[in-house]
């Protein structure tokens, strides 16, 4: 049986290979369909983003305008 530290690297090593996976579907996605979503980076509360609806990639920040549409202001 694999002890803590092991099943944690273990573990990494499967996510860092997952993220490569990912990245790679994402270069590849041309973003046909773009949508407004709550997206959370990696240190920072959630923002309000635009995001390929294929693939989830950030593509950037939304408008004042389009940031309101979401709110429904």
């Amino acid at each position: 049986m694999m002890d803590l530290k092991n099943q944690m690297n273990d573990l990494e090593m499967q996510l860092k290979k997952l993220e490569e996976q990912i990245n790679e579907l994402q270069k590849g996605c041309n973003h046909p369909i773009q949508k407004t979503a709550f997206r959370k980076p990696s240190s920072s509360t959630f923002q309000i983003m635009i995001i390929c609806d294929d693939c989830g990639k950030v593509i950037r920040y939304p408008t004042k305008d389009e940031e309101n549409e979401f709110l429904g202001k």
